[in-house]
């Protein structure tokens, strides 16, 4: 028989069992004073909690414990653990994760399946390099451990020539979906924990302000080509992701802050209107035309830079395969739609803004992310070298 009981001290209300001797307790989420209590109900339909009506709520968990139960006979019967499962079943309309045996891998793919956007795009990215090195196997949670990091690291390095901060960002999925398992309490090695992620420093183009004078004066040669290098300046202006760019069309008229709701992180930005994000959205009357962020963006970007002769030479190097890579070419072919962002980034910083109302308008969560996105130290150093005079 089902029944309630009130803890005296707390007052958290418990659901109870006996099955074969043994007795199944479990927390309602429930809480109720003595004043309110019979002894096995609330006093009445009006007593409440957490804003949801106790009794409601008591007796769903009563019919989701029945109903485990029923699951548990035509089972054959079973022990207190199982009917657990079976309850937690009922009560959140989820399977139990540590009920169905999945490997490591088997659960990555369930974990990459639920995201959306980019992250789910990168997600997916670290999941098939995993299929690629481990081939035909299928390794258990356990073997993710310190063996499988040094072997994972020298095979993306030496095998696949990856750049380190495409590793870096192999090993934040992989301890990601791990901490993930671990939380469902499908292992128990904590292993992945020491798994260390090398820091980098990006080597990629910013735009400085009179390169982009020069694209906003341009006259290009196509409509299409204009709409494109406007959305590609307010990123320049605002910093936004382009997985952000179709909410430059909430900019409104008259205000001195834009606040948006970035779709990759989630983090709330507030960024300052400038001068030159008003100018390109006047050109639309305020109703900037739809753009898609396609294959063909990043493509139609450099060609805007290039009509607009951004063709100085610019010297990257990058850490690929372990060994240091320098690559150099017009600064319009190393343009893309991040450009934007970095660009942003990069030129408030060198104006001297301070560096947590950059990471206002940016969203940047961490000083470290910021580091190695714009190499902030070095930047900053610069600035000082640059403003310091020897004492008269």
């Amino acid at each position: 028989m089902v029944k309630f009981n009130r803890d005296l001290k707390t007052g958290d209300i418990f659901i109870h069992y006996h099955i074969a001797g043994k007795r199944f307790r479990a927390s309602t989420g429930m809480r109720v004073s003595e004043k309110n209590w019979t002894g096995k109900w609330a006093k009445s339909s009006r007593v409440e909690y957490n804003g949801l009506t106790v009794n409601d709520e008591l007796a769903h968990c009563q019919q989701c414990l029945v109903m485990a139960v029923v699951k548990l006979k035509a089972e054959g019967g079973g022990d207190i653990p199982r009917l657990k499962e079976l309850y937690e079943i009922e009560t959140t309309g989820k399977p139990v994760l540590k009920d169905m045996g999945l490997s490591f891998l088997e659960y990555f793919k369930l974990e990459y399946e639920k995201l959306t956007g980019s992250t789910g795009s990168h997600c997916k990215s670290t999941y098939n390099t995993l299929i690629s090195y481990f081939g035909q196997k299928n390794p258990t949670f356990n073997q993710i451990d310190g063996d499988f990091y040094k072997s994972f690291v020298s095979w993306c390095k030496t095998d696949k020539n990856y750049m380190q901060s495409t590793i870096s960002s192999h090993l934040k999925w992989i301890k990601k979906i791990m901490a993930s398992a671990f939380d469902a309490e499908l292992h128990k090695n904590i292993k992945y924990r020491k798994f260390k992620r090398s820091g980098y420093t990006t080597d990629k183009i910013a735009l400085s302000r009179l390169e982009l004078e020069k694209i906003a004066k341009k006259q290009l040669s196509s409509t299409e080509l204009a709409v494109v290098r406007d959305y590609f300046l307010l990123s320049c202006y605002t910093g936004a992701r382009v997985s952000d760019w179709q909410q430059f069309r909430s900019i409104m008229k008259d205000s001195k802050i834009w606040e948006y709701k970035s779709n990759k992180t989630k983090e709330n930005a507030k960024v300052k209107i400038a001068p030159e994000i008003i100018e390109i959205m006047q050109r639309y009357n305020w109703k900037l035309p739809a753009i898609e962020a396609n294959q063909a963006l990043n493509k139609n970007i450099r060609k805007v830079c290039q009509e607009a002769e951004i063709t100085d030479m610019y010297t990257t190097s990058v850490t690929k395969g372990g060994k240091l890579v320098t690559k150099t070419a017009e600064r319009h072919t190393l343009v893309s739609s991040h450009t934007g962002r970095r660009t942003f980034t990069t030129n408030n910083i060198t104006d001297g803004m301070p560096v947590h109302l950059v990471m206002l308008q940016t969203g940047h969560k961490t000083l470290s992310s910021l580091e190695g996105y714009i190499r902030l130290k070095e930047l900053q150093s610069t600035i000082a070298l640059l403003d310091w005079k020897k004492p008269e």
